[in-house]
This record gives structure tokens, C-alpha cells and sequence, in this order.
């Protein structure tokens, strides 16, 4: 099973795991390499989903200072909610392992 969650990264599956791939950003002679690339690992869904969050917020790029970081953090927070709710919408329950 592949979960998309939006253009640049996606969740693949085997019997075993839940994959984390990201599609990588465009080279420089302007091509986008179409080769998704695995960069984790994990045994639960709710796992797999709470690490590609964390992740994201991480790489956020700007500096904010004390309070004033809290709109951004919640903004992509919700923003992150929302796409994660609509890539699940289609998934199989049966299929989902959840710690």
C-alpha cells in the first residue's frame, strides 16, 4: 500500500513496515529526479505519521523568538492535520497497524 500525503513525500508499505519516502527537490539543471528515497523506518502508522510531522516542523525554514513562533508552529501544525487526514480518507482500516 502507498499513503501520498502531498508531492514530496509519501508512505510505502510492506509486510513488515511502514516506509517514509521523499521525492527529491529539483536538481540544478532544473530536473526532479523521479526516484522516491526512503529516510525511515517504522513498525506503527501513528508512528511513521507523528515522525514525517515532526520532521516537516523541523525543517521549517525562518527564526522566530519566544511567543512569536507559536502562530507558525500552529499554522503548520494544522496544516499538517489537514493533509494527513485527507491522504488517510482512502486507506483500508483492516489494513493499518496502529501502537
Amino acid at each position: 500500500m502507498i499513503i501520498l500525503i502531498n508531492s514530496e513525500y509519501r508512505i510505502d508499505s510492506d509486510e513488515h513496515q511502514w516506509i517514509i519516502q521523499q521525492l527529491p527537490r529539483q536538481m540544478k539543471d532544473g530536473r526532479r529526479n523521479p526516484r522516491w528515497r526512503n529516510i525511515g523506518y517504522f513498525k506503527e502508522l501513528d508512528t511513521a505519521l507523528a515522525w514525517l510531522a515532526q520532521r516537516r516542523i523541523r525543517l521549517m525554514p525562518g527564526t522566530w523568538e519566544g511567543v512569536e513562533a507559536l502562530p507558525v508552529l500552529c499554522e503548520a501544525l494544522d496544516s499538517l492535520r489537514a493533509e494527513t487526514k485527507a491522504a488517510l480518507a482512502s486507506v483500508p482500516l483492516d489494513q493499518v497497524t496502529i501502537g
